[in-house]
């Protein structure tokens, strides 16, 4: 079991300070190696300088290693991290909708519900540039999960966004979760539902027609700094937009 967020964060400040710590007392020893060779011991000659040739090496060595690593080690430590759930409390959305037509006449308002996945960081940084994905869809036969003709890695659209930024990456800060649509059915159009993805290809619509059936979705978010993260969850299709079911997966 892993460890809570907090605790992991605690973890790492003290590893990001003990590091440029070791490479400090790397030099501090270096240089009363130095001195210790310097001074006479035992009867007044100096000592045996065996060794005395490779302290400044051993110093600049020292030295440059926590010039090189400790700050590539600093952001690995304090790299950002995504976190991709599914809850179905906070997941599937009813919601209000409006109707318009394809030029952008009003029509007036339905309901719609909808199917997402949260994204958030469990550190302190901002994770930038963050992206969803759809990466893979299988479909339930015989009570079991096989491969679907799913293929693709499709670009998925951020809830609650201007039109014309759903698909663009977004900075998401600490204590602040983001939504990514994954599904949509409406009761304008009762025995359907849309994959919210910027294009669906044609070979694929088939696997998201009106047809009952059981799928599981794996998201994929990724980032420009932090590890990318994923998650999954079944969709059970029951044939109208008000009765589907979606589940961890």
């Amino acid at each position: 079991m892993g460890r809570d967020p907090e605790s992991r964060w605690l973890a790492t400040v003290l590893i990001g300070a003990a590091l440029p710590a070791l490479g400090a007392g790397l030099i501090v020893m270096a240089r009363l190696y130095t001195w210790a060779l310097d001074q006479d011991w035992t009867t007044g000659s100096s000592l045996t300088p065996s060794l005395a040739p490779w302290t400044p090496a051993l110093t600049f060595l020292a030295g440059a290693a926590t010039a090189i690593f400790a700050e590539p080690i600093r952001r690995w430590v304090f790299r950002p991290v995504i976190e991709v759930s599914f809850d179905p409390a906070t997941c599937v959305l009813l919601t209000s909708t409006g109707l318009a037509t394809a030029d952008g006449v009003y029509l007036g308002e339905s309901q719609g519900r909808w199917v997402r996945v949260r994204v958030r960081t469990t550190r302190r940084r901002l994770v930038k540039g963050c992206r969803p994905h759809l990466i893979n869809v299988e479909i339930e036969e015989q009570g079991q999960f096989r491969p679907s003709n799913f293929v693709d890695t499709l670009r998925l659209k951020w809830s609650s966004q201007p039109a014309d930024e759903v698909t663009e990456p977004i900075d998401i800060p600490r204590d602040v979760a983001q939504f990514v649509d994954v599904l949509a059915a409406d009761r304008n159009t009762p025995g359907t539902y849309a994959l919210q993805a910027a294009i669906v290809p044609l070979y694929c619509k088939p696997l998201f027609d009106e047809r009952p059936k059981t799928l599981r979705f794996t998201i994929l978010v990724t980032s420009d700094e932090a590890k990318s993260a994923r998650a999954r969850f079944i969709y059970r299709w029951k044939g109208a937009w008000d009765t589907f079911e979606a589940h961890p997966g």
